[in-house]
């Protein structure tokens, strides 16, 4: 992870290489000898700086992996309130009316999308005045934070249409939650688990939303990686929303 380490690592094998060359014909203890001489020298100090000269952060994403999971959980509960709506037959007055159904699925997906930043928002504010944690760029943080909370919109209207009940979308809603956080890393690194669970998280929309805002709050920008982790979560988006779509129900 250190690559600017390398170059010195790769200078001293050299040295006791070149050492033991010159030594080989006399006895191991000239070899020793010289290697305490090098091992006396001096020690080497890293100071790893970004662009803006503000020290790169190694930031703890679990907090924040915590705050999206309450996020998810918040919005997928108010989506389920469609449900409450299919029993008082507010929604089928809606879609009985000249309204196409995409133009009321936007506007629920707005509202939601501004509740989901009212609550990503004040627990972003919360950890960074009371917990001093370092943000970053706080412009890339507000892109990046309107796709993941598109995501998390999206997912909870598919898991609503998908259900029959209320009750239902809750439980679905729980189950996908939770199952997806475990194994999006995060309750905890996606580093520690064996190699077919990190396979498995690539599949999982966690994963990447737990990678853009790692990026963003490191300090020192991948916008390759950033532009990754963005172009999945439309990708996810899209494929949901779709899915909501074609599940809505007009009864």
């Amino acid at each position: 992870e250190y690559a600017v380490l390398a170059p010195y690592l790769k200078e001293t094998a050299a040295i006791i290489y070149q050492i033991n060359q010159g030594v080989k014909e006399q006895n191991s203890v000239s070899l020793i000898n010289a290697l305490k001489e090098l091992n006396e020298s001096g020690t080497i100090s890293l100071d790893e700086d970004n662009l803006n000269s503000q020290a790169s952060q190694h930031p703890n994403l679990i907090p924040l992996g915590f705050t999206i999971m309450f996020m998810m959980f918040a919005i997928s509960s108010s989506v389920s309130s469609i449900h409450l709506e299919y029993k008082d037959y507010t929604w089928q007055r809606l879609l009985s009316s000249p309204i196409h159904k995409v133009y009321v699925l936007l506007g629920y997906f707005i509202a939601y999308f501004l509740l989901g930043w009212l609550q990503l928002g004040v627990l972003l504010t919360v950890l960074s005045v009371f917990f001093n944690m370092y943000l970053g760029n706080l412009i890339l943080i507000f892109l990046f934070g309107s796709f993941v909370i598109g995501l998390v919109v999206s997912l909870g209207f598919m898991i609503a249409t998908l259900s029959h009940t209320k009750k239902q979308t809750e439980i679905f809603s729980a189950i996908i939650i939770v199952g997806t956080c475990m194994l999006g890393g995060v309750y905890w690194p996606l580093d520690i688990v064996p190699d077919i669970m990190k396979k498995i998280s690539m599949a999982i929309p966690q994963t990447w939303m737990m990678s853009g805002f790692g990026e963003i709050m490191s300090g020192t920008v991948n916008h390759s990686i950033l532009l990754l982790d963005t172009t999945v979560l439309v990708a996810f988006t899209i494929v949901f929303m779709i899915i909501g779509l074609k599940s809505i129900r007009s009864y």
